[in-house]
C-alpha cells in the first residue's frame, strides 16, 4: 500500500482505482489492481521509481539496481 499511496499523492491514479487497490485481497489482488491501473509511461515509471524506494531489496534481487543504475 505504501506504493499505491504515493502514486495517489503524485495523481498518478486516481481516487477510484486507490479504492480497487485497497479493497482487494490477499495481497497479490492489490498488486493486480495496481497494475491494471499503471496505464501511461509516466504511472510506470512512477511505479518503477516508488518500487525502488520501497522495495529496495525486491528491485536488487530481480536484477535491477535500487539507484536507478543498471548493471553491465
Amino acid at each position: 500500500m505504501p506504493i499505491a499511496d504515493e502514486l495517489l499523492q503524485m495523481k498518478v491514479i486516481h481516487d477510484e482505482e486507490y479504492s480497487n487497490i485497497s479493497a482487494a485481497e490477499p495481497s497479490q489482488a492489490k498488486m493486480r489492481e495496481l497494475y491494471k491501473a499503471l496505464k501511461t509511461v509516466k504511472a510506470k515509471s512512477a511505479f518503477y521509481t516508488s518500487l525502488q524506494k520501497n522495495e529496495k531489496i525486491l528491485v536488487e534481487e530481480l536484477g535491477g539496481s535500487a539507484s536507478g543504475e543498471t548493471e553491465h
